[in-house]
């Protein structure tokens, strides 16, 4: 296998394959996202290192914050991990879709279509359960987790699926 990052010396994020991230509101998992996001950029971050040399090209797909919200994680939080000035951000290795307002049935397709389009190293998928009208419909959820199996595979890319977990 081919991975991303190493955390504690020990490899992890798999090129092809789904990792998923789940904890409870404000538990972290957005910050958890930055710090994967801004290793693409910088070879450490916390514990955590880059493994490959180059930068990384990242796809961020958000399905829950405003714009605002995503712009303030970008500049306020990420920007700041990196040292990279919000006017200086390198936005041809970083793709932010923000696609709350399209209708639930546009997204995983426009997922697709931005994956093969832009190629990316790493896919954050914020906002997994965002994907389906009904996260308890089995047959629909296993479905769309196929698909981004096949996409993550097909692309050889690093998808962190992240959900949200309710009470």
């Amino acid at each position: 296998m081919e991975f991303l990052f190493r955390f504690h010396g020990k490899p992890c994020f798999a090129r092809g394959e789904l990792v998923g991230l789940s904890g409870k509101a404000k538990s972290g998992k957005t910050f958890v996202c930055s710090i994967l996001m801004a290793l693409c950029f910088r070879n450490e971050v916390l514990s955590m290192t880059r493994i490959e040399p180059r930068k990384l090209h990242v796809l961020w797909y958000d399905t829950e914050q405003s714009d605002e919200s995503t712009k303030d994680i970008l500049c306020q939080r990420i920007c700041q991990m990196t040292g990279i000035q919000p006017s200086q951000f390198p936005a041809d290795e970083f793709n932010v879709f923000n696609v709350r307002q399209k209708p639930v049935a546009e997204r995983l397709p426009m997922l697709e279509a931005a994956v093969r389009y832009r190629h990316p190293d790493l896919v954050i998928l914020d906002g997994i359960r965002d994907l389906v009208n009904d996260i308890n419909d089995g047959v629909v959820a296993q479905n769309v987790v196929e698909r981004l199996m096949h996409l993550a595979s097909e692309c050889h890319c690093a998808m962190v699926c992240v959900l949200h977990r309710n009470k």
